[in-house]
């Protein structure tokens, strides 16, 4: 991690403080993005097997990731950091500690 202490601002008001693993445990710490018919939908699960357990009961694409910074302020504020990435833009479920997951239910 960069920092030991983080403070999240909305439009000029603090909205969380805290140590990075605390906001991130504060709504889950695995992410599962996913498509569905209105488009990518995130859950935040408290670990692995509760997403792999979502995943299970669902026929869906999905990348399972490790949550972030980012994730944690688009969950309080209902928007993105960088106002050019488009909602539903899974971009930045990509890289180390994602994966790629599809079910089928029969």
């Amino acid at each position: 991690m960069l920092a030991d202490h983080v403070v999240i601002i909305d439009r000029g008001h603090v909205i969380a403080q805290g140590s990075p693993q605390t906001l991130i445990a504060s709504v889950g710490t695995v992410v599962v993005d996913y498509l569905n018919s209105t488009g990518t939908k995130t859950l935040f699960f408290d670990n692995r097997d509760a997403a792999a357990e979502f995943l299970s009961k669902h026929d869906v694409r999905a990348t399972i990731r490790h949550a972030n910074l980012e994730d944690i302020f688009i969950k309080l504020t209902g928007r993105r950091v960088n106002p050019n990435q488009q909602e539903g833009d899974i971009a930045h479920a990509s890289g180390a500690g994602s994966h790629v997951a599809r079910t089928h239910h029969s």
